[in-house]
């Protein structure tokens, strides 16, 4: 009795690890609860310098999701970054970023030119994929239809329909090395010129009154 005692005892303290584990993950797609977006927000924004981030907001009210991938793991990754996407309230509280905006496009857009998510993937978003009539000097941005559509919680609780009525706009964006050698990527799929490099931006859904706020790094 005493030995089934202890595996009763030990079944227990495994479900409460699992139920712990589970709290953990949970908390980087959930609502605003205890500021754990400022947390979260906080604590990556040590990882990149004071104003790559700069566009994000310090707080958020309701649903949102928040992705993020350290640069210590960029050359892993092929990228590494930042992702929040949540509800706004009013266009006008972002109208001074889409001012600044350097380049304009529609999410799906064929001429968008892609950062890699797959090392091992030598032609999937390459450059030379791209239609001829595509300008040459477009900017690098994430994968964000790829992201969005990995993401169950943003498909069912902020988004009607996914891709097509997103508009983005890249706010700043250098070509570079602005990683360390160590966690430098290789820049595969992207024109010389944008081996390496960063841009940073938002992408805006009117009709379901999302928006994406977007750090990415190769």
């Amino acid at each position: 009795m005493v030995g089934q005692k202890k595996k009763i005892t030990s079944m227990n303290k495994n479900i409460i690890i699992f139920i712990f584990i589970v709290s953990l993950v949970s908390c980087s797609i959930t609502e605003t609860k205890n500021n754990s977006y400022q947390k979260a927000y906080k604590k990556i924004k040590g990882s990149f310098e004071s104003d790559m981030l700069s566009h994000f907001p310090e707080k958020v009210s309701g649903a949102y999701s928040f992705k993020s991938v350290f640069p210590t793991v960029a050359k892993t990754n092929g990228r590494c970054g930042v992702l929040l996407i949540c509800k706004y309230d009013s266009i006008k509280n972002i109208i001074s970023l889409i001012h600044k905006s350097i380049q304009f496009s529609t999410l799906g857009d064929s001429c968008n030119l892609i950062v890699n998510y797959d090392n091992n993937i030598t032609s999937l978003n390459s450059h030379l994929n791209r239609s001829s009539n595509c300008i040459n000097d477009s900017i690098p941005i994430p994968d964000i239809e790829k992201l969005i559509l990995q993401d169950s919680f943003v498909k069912e609780k902020l988004l009607t329909n996914v891709g097509v009525d997103f508009l983005v706009y890249v706010i700043e964006a250098k070509k570079g090395e602005f990683l360390t050698g160590e966690s430098l990527t290789s820049g595969k799929g992207l024109p010389k010129e944008w081996k390496n490099g960063y841009s940073k931006g938002i992408a805006i859904n009117k009709k379901d009154k999302v928006i994406i706020y977007w750090l990415e790094m190769w």
